[in-house]
């Protein structure tokens, strides 16, 4: 009896892909298994106008590969020509974002990822800059990984109207407001203000 509950159990694990459904160890395991990724801003507290650097890191990337999705509030914008894989290594190399796209209120960036690109084929680093142009004690950067698929052209899986969002990761971002505009001076009530002149 004690043998047949053992040879049950044996084959339940087996089935189940190993204890904890073999999600851990990486994408090469489970086809739903995008990667993990770490987020790390420069400032979390920047004035108007200032650039910040993000960094991000990607590992264990699915075999497919992976959109990597990154949403911002409507006060940061992506400087153009500052995204960088690999920065600071023998492998660094410019790159640009696949997609840009915003709505009225968010903006997004999405980069494919593959394999390919990693480094032991399973890590990839990645920065770029954001530019905070207006106030915002509520400015944001989330980021989401999915599963790249296959079937469906780059340029058409991803959709802003329908992005598919659930922030895996998010870093807060308090903006203050651009006081480098002189204050107008009051004039002082009673004082009589000149006509124009004709």
């Amino acid at each position: 009896m004690r043998t047949l509950r053992a040879i049950l159990i044996a084959s339940l694990i087996t089935a189940c892909g190993g204890i904890g459904g073999g999600g851990g160890g990486g994408g090469e395991s489970d086809s739903n298994y995008a990667g993990n990724i770490v987020v790390d801003l420069e400032r979390d507290h920047i004035d108007s106008g200032d650039i910040n650097r993000v960094s991000l890191e990607v590992v264990d990337i699915n075999p497919n590969g992976s959109l990597l999705k990154i949403r911002l509030s409507k006060s940061l914008l992506y400087v153009k020509g500052s995204a960088t894989l690999f920065p600071n290594r023998e492998e660094e190399r410019p790159t640009t974002p696949d997609e840009r796209a915003e709505t009225e209120n968010e903006r997004f960036l999405v980069f494919f990822l593959y394999p390919g690109e990693a480094i032991g084929g399973d890590f990839v680093s990645l920065t770029f800059n954001v530019k905070g142009i207006t106030g915002d004690k509520e400015g944001f950067i989330e980021v989401d990984l999915d599963n790249n698929d296959p079937s469906i052209p780059d340029s058409q899986e991803f959709d802003a109207n329908s992005p598919r969002f659930t922030a895996k990761e998010r870093r807060s971002i308090y903006i203050d407001a651009d006081t480098s505009e002189p204050t107008p001076t009051p004039t002082p009530a009673g004082t009589r203000t000149a006509a124009p002149a004709n």
